[in-house]
């Protein structure tokens, strides 16, 4: 799925207040068929300790990715 998608999906949901945090953002995603980016913003609330907005996590989902050494599968070469 376009993560440009669920992101507006999120920011309209916050703008209209049904949603207001990032795990009510990733609820929203799942019911609407995002699940790849749903799992992505989870892993985000987890990584922020819980505080993470429905407008971050949409932000969130517009950060370009940078690769890591993760991505790479022979990172020493």
């Amino acid at each position: 799925m376009d993560h440009e998608t669920a992101a507006q999906l999120i920011e309209d949901a916050a703008h209209e207040r049904t949603i207001r945090h990032g795990k009510h953002a990733a609820d929203l995603l799942d019911e609407h068929g995002h699940p790849d980016e749903a799992a992505l913003i989870r892993a985000e609330v987890r990584a922020q300790n819980g505080h993470l907005s429905a407008r971050q996590a949409a932000d969130f989902l517009r950060r370009p990715v940078a690769p890591t050494t993760r991505d790479d599968p022979n990172p020493r070469r």
